[in-house]
């Protein structure tokens, strides 16, 4: 149910207690009186948006949408659509040309802040140092809105989306239905490449009204070096995850985005405004380095970027997404205003959700991302692919938004 359903339904409740405010103020008009009463109704109204999920940071102080978490989303699901294009590209690179190599890193490079603005944007709106008076009621509403597509995505690549290439594309079944593959890509949390997030967020949910509790009683300093320790953690755990060939439960990884999720409050309570004088520099370096990195893994060492640069916990990355996340919160234009920009961050779960299908389908015909790179270039091809698998999942997202039984899917 969204924000805007909510509101609807408790209307005939809101109308009620204005009903007695004005009774009140006719009553009694006079300043005490008002004063009091104002305080009630902002008390009240505060706590309503909190229920909701939107009181720290999706709001302002007058109760409307703020533009740059909706313009940070969108964005964000754009860049994941061109993200796994391009990884289409750069994954295969000892077998293109180095144009085709050099421009698919510096897209896949480019983009690499992608998920991580997801999660930060998720602690910008959870992590306020508030306590959490229901445990019970605050871990209803989160896993009502995830389990369900989380279960029904997870069975969707699993098990139906090999049947789909074999009716569209003739492609064996293999050992898709083998017992202990897909036992095991559950346990790791990865059913699909795309579905660790979810399993990752399920941990960060349990794990938000504590990290509430802990954040409210540290200071500056130790919350700013507990986020710099997270971080450290955070690469060398996932290095020796990647060199080392240790996929470990789903359930431990989201202490991996830890420092991510909690960044933005140590931002809004210590530096709630940056600039972007200082900003720009820095992710312009950031992106740089990321390229290089990689182009010198794949070109002098013929290691895959996923090892290192790529890591959304390297330190290249990291600094990437900070600046991207602070960008967008001090300098963003109004564009999240948009109607549009509305409709794709309000559509943004689903996208994420759905676009590897249309994907999945095109990698494996004659318009293949690099199939098209060797006909019209990498440039044309990258960005042909992304729009259309980008177009494909927001209209089909907001088609089963219009029915009810498929709406808690996406």
């Amino acid at each position: 149910m969204s924000a805007q359903d909510l509101w609807g339904a408790d209307a005939a409740g809101k109308e009620h207690r204005h009903r007695g405010l004005r009774s009140i103020f006719r009553s009694q008009w006079n300043p005490v009186t008002l004063t009091v009463c104002n305080h009630t109704f902002r008390r009240n109204a505060s706590r309503h948006l909190k229920d909701i999920g939107m009181a720290d940071g999706r709001t302002n102080a007058k109760g409307s949408r703020k533009s740059w978490i909706d313009l940070a989303r969108a964005l964000a699901v754009a860049a994941v659509c061109m993200l796994h294009v391009a990884a289409l590209i750069v994954s295969n690179f000892q077998n293109i040309s180095m144009s085709d190599r050099i421009v698919g890193n510096i897209i896949d490079s480019s983009v690499r802040w992608c998920v991580p603005i997801f999660v930060m944007v998720s602690g910008h709106l959870m992590i306020d140092g508030a306590q959490t008076t229901s445990l019970r009621g605050f871990y209803r509403a989160r896993l009502n809105r995830i389990l369900v597509p989380l279960v029904f995505w997870s069975v969707l690549y699993v098990l139906l989306l090999p049947i789909l290439r074999k009716c569209l594309l003739g492609v064996e079944f293999g050992n898709a239905f083998e017992p202990r593959r897909i036992l095991t890509a559950i346990f790791i949390g990865r059913p699909y490449y795309h579905l660790w997030y979810l399993y990752m967020l399920l941990g960060l949910y349990a794990a938000t009204p504590v990290l509430n509790i802990l954040v409210a009683h540290c200071e500056k300093t130790l919350l700013g070096g507990s986020i710099v320790v997270l971080f450290c953690l955070s690469f060398l755990t996932q290095v020796w995850e990647q060199w080392g060939g240790w996929y470990p439960f789903f359930g431990i990884k989201f202490m991996y985005y830890l420092g991510y999720f909690l960044f933005p409050y140590f931002c809004r309570t210590y530096c709630p405004v940056v600039g972007w004088r200082p900003i720009v520099p820095v992710l312009i370096v950031s992106i740089i380095v990321t390229v290089l990195g990689a182009e010198i893994g794949m070109s002098e060492f013929g290691v895959d970027p996923d090892m290192g640069p790529y890591l959304y916990s390297s330190p290249n990355v990291v600094v990437m997404s900070l600046a991207i996340f602070l960008l967008l919160r001090d300098c963003s234009p109004r564009w999240g205003e948009f109607p549009i920009v509305r409709m794709i961050s309000d559509n943004s779960f689903g996208i994420y959700l759905i676009h590897i299908v249309p994907l999945d389908i095109i990698q494996r015909t004659r318009v293949s991302p690099g199939a098209l790179a060797e006909r019209i270039g990498p440039v044309a091809a990258l960005m042909g692919v992304s729009t259309v698998i980008f177009l494909a999942s927001f209209m089909a997202v907001a088609c089963m938004r219009r029915f009810p039984g498929l709406r808690r899917l996406v």
